[in-house]
């Protein structure tokens, strides 16, 4: 075999030992009420993220000639996603 095809094999290994190793830990320390609850929290905060800032193309155009807003005013508006309170 060349070396290309050694390093692929072993590359192979590794993800199979590293799949494996997750599967055991998960199995072993169980998937229970807290993880629900976690992704009942987590999966629409980044649906929320996704959303805000998908809808931002399409709020900018609008605000660009309403508001006459130049290219920092309207980074400012884009990065305000991502400030917070």
């Amino acid at each position: 075999m060349c070396q290309k095809t050694l390093e692929i094999h072993s590359l192979i290994v590794v993800v199979v030992v590293v799949v494996v190793v997750v599967v055991v830990v998960v199995f072993y320390s169980g998937y229970g009420k807290f993880n629900y609850m976690l992704n009942l929290v987590a999966i629409p905060a980044a649906w929320s993220i996704a959303f805000d800032t998908a809808t931002i193309s399409y709020i900018l155009p609008s605000a660009e000639c309403d508001l006459n807003l130049s290219n920092l005013d309207k980074g400012i508006l884009n990065a305000m996603v991502y400030g917070g309170k």
